[in-house]
């Protein structure tokens, strides 16, 4: 073997390192709502509170945080409440279906 393989090794001692470990991370806040979604090392110390997330919940949620959070540990989909006037047939002015 010649002494170039052991050069090259010496230039560069971290070639033959494993790749980092990336994950997704969400962080919020105590009542559950959710600051950011970052994709960190995992070997990077954080002191704000976060939780792992998968792939697949990290792109559910990436575009539509509002509608997500937090809840007992979990990542649950809060879709927003179904705002109605709560009107009778009879109380509405005009009404085609009603005949007077």
């Amino acid at each position: 073997m010649s002494n170039t393989f052991f050069e090259a090794i010496a230039a560069n001692p971290d070639l033959f390192q494993p790749p980092a470990i990336y994950e997704f991370r969400v962080f919020f806040k105590q009542d559950g709502n959710i600051i950011k979604i970052e994709h960190v090392e995992k070997s990077v110390l954080n002191e704000d509170t976060y939780m792992v997330i998968t792939q697949e919940q990290y792109d559910n949620c990436h575009y539509r945080l509002p509608v997500f959070k937090v809840h007992e540990g979990i990542l649950k989909h809060f879709p927003p409440a179904h705002r109605s006037w709560f009107l009778e047939q009879h109380e509405l002015d005009t009404n085609p279906w009603i005949k007077e």
